[in-house]
C-alpha cells in the first residue's frame, strides 16, 4: 500500500549555522514523498528488505535513502518491524527554501505512516470544533513527531527548520529550556549542552510570501565565514526573535547579510523580510482596504513588491503556513479528547 506525506519549505528569521541558535517559519511550498513497504516485517528474515527511491536528482535521491534507512533503524529498535520500502518524492522547493528539511520530513512521515497502516493506525484528533490533530500509532503506541524531528540532526540538517517544516507556523529554537531533544542515537551524557531545543513556536498572521529565488548565487561558504566575525550581533538578533519580536529580527538579519533587495521589498510596502540562504523573502499582510479605494490594500502592495524585484530573478508568491505536515488520506478514526486521553502508551505525547 502506497502512503504519501507532504512537508512544507520553510524561511529564515535568524540564521543558526554560526551559534547554533536560529528561528525559521514555515511556507506553503511543499515536498512530497511516498513510501511502499518491502519485506514482510520480521527481523530474522531481511532478504527483501531494500530501499530504493526514484528520483533524478541525485542529492536528493540520497538523502531519501538515508532517511529512509534512519527511521528504519529507529522504528527497528522501537517496535521490533523490519522494512525496506520503494519511495518516491516530488518537490518543487527552490534552494534556499529549506528543501532538504522538507524532503527529511516528508519522507519519515511517509514510511512512518506505512508501518502504521500495517501495525497500527492514522487518525485525527479532535480537540474542539477549530482545532485538530493528526496522530500516529504504531503497536499501540503514539509516534511523536520530536522522535522523528530529532533524528534530522544525524544528517546535519538543520534542528530550527526541520521543526518549522513540520510543525508550520514560527519557532525558535537554542540551548536549554524543556528536554524535548530526544536522540537515542546520541550520547546524551556528552552532548547535553549541544543539544537543540525548542523554546518558543507560534502561528504567523495570514501572511503573503514573495520570494526572489536570484539568478546568481552567493557562494555561502564565504557568506558563513563572514559571518562568524558578527556573533554576538547574532546572538542578540536571535533574543529578539525570542521575546516575539519576529519581524523585526528578520529586518535586522538582512541588514547583517547587507541584503539590498531585501530594502527594495521593504520600500515596495512588505512588512517584513527574510534573507534565507541567498532567497529573499517578503511578508505582506493580506487583510484591511484602502480608505478611498474598493481594491485590498494586499493586493496594490503585492503587485507593487512583485514588480520592484522581477528584475533580479524568479519571483515565487506564496503564503506562510500556519498547518503541519503530515500524511495525506483519510484517518482510520476521528478521536475525541476524551477517548485520546484513554489510550495506552508509554511515550510523551507534544502538542505543540
Amino acid at each position: 500500500m502506497k502512503v504519501e506525506a507532504v512537508a512544507h519549505g520553510t524561511g529564515v528569521i535568524v540564521d543558526s549555522s554560526v551559534t547554533g541558535k536560529g528561528s525559521a517559519f514555515a511556507i506553503d511550498i511543499n515536498a512530497k514523498a511516498s513510501a511502499i513497504l518491502t519485506g514482510n516485517g520480521d527481523t530474522n528474515d531481511k532478504s527483501n528488505v531494500k530501499i530504493t527511491c526514484d528520483c533524478k536528482n541525485p542529492d536528493e535521491k540520497q538523502l531519501a535513502e538515508e532517511t529512509a534507512k534512519l527511521v528504519f533503524k529507529r522504528i527497528e529498535k522501537s517496535f521490533g518491524h523490519s522494512y525496506g520500502a520503494k519511495i518516491e518524492i516530488e518537490t518543487q522547493i527552490p534552494s534556499g527554501l529549506g528543501k532538504n528539511e522538507a524532503i527529511f520530513n516528508a519522507v519519515s512521515l511517509a514510511i512512518t505512516g506505512a508501518v502504521a497502516k500495517k501495525h497500527g493506525s492514522i487518525n485525527r484528533l479532535l480537540i474542539d470544533k477549530y482545532l485538530n490533530e493528526q496522530f500516529i500509532v504504531i503497536n499501540d503506541k503514539i509516534i511523536d513527531r520530536l522522535w522523528l524531528v530529532c533524528a534530522g540532526t544525524d544528517l546535519g540538517l538543520r534542528f530550527d527548520r526541520v521543526v518549522a517544516s513540520m510543525y508550520g507556523g514560527f519557532v525558535v529554537c537554542g540551548y536549554g529550556g524543556h528536554d524535548n531533544y530526544d536522540n537515542e542515537d546520541t550520547d546524551k551524557d556528552t552532548n547535553e549542552k549541544n543539544r537543540s531545543r525548542i523554546l518558543r513556536r507560534g502561528e504567523l498572521e495570514n501572511l503573503d510570501a514573495v520570494i526572489l529565488v536570484p539568478k546568481t548565487k552567493t557562494e555561502l561558504k564565504n557568506e558563513l565565514e563572514l559571518m562568524k566575525l558578527f556573533r554576538n550581533e547574532i546572538d542578540i538578533i536571535w533574543n529578539e526573535a525570542l521575546k516575539g519580536n519576529l519581524y523585526c529580527a528578520m529586518k535586522l538579519n538582512c541588514l547583517l547579510h547587507e541584503n539590498r533587495i531585501a530594502k527594495r521589498v521593504l520600500g515596495a510596502g512588505a512588512l517584513t523580510a527574510s534573507i534565507s540562504d541567498g532567497v529573499t523573502i517578503g511578508l505582506l499582510r493580506t487583510d484591511g482596504r484602502a480608505d478611498d479605494s474598493d481594491e485590498k490594500i494586499d493586493e496594490k502592495n503585492l503587485n507593487k513588491v512583485v514588480n520592484s524585484i522581477s528584475d533580479y530573478g524568479d519571483v515565487l508568491v506564496h503564503k506562510v503556513a500556519n498547518d503541519k505536515s503530515g500524511i495525506l488520506g483519510k484517518p482510520r478514526k476521528i478521536i475525541k479528547i476524551k477517548e485520546f486521553l484513554e489510550m495506552k502508551g508509554d511515550e510523551e505525547f507534544h502538542y505543540l
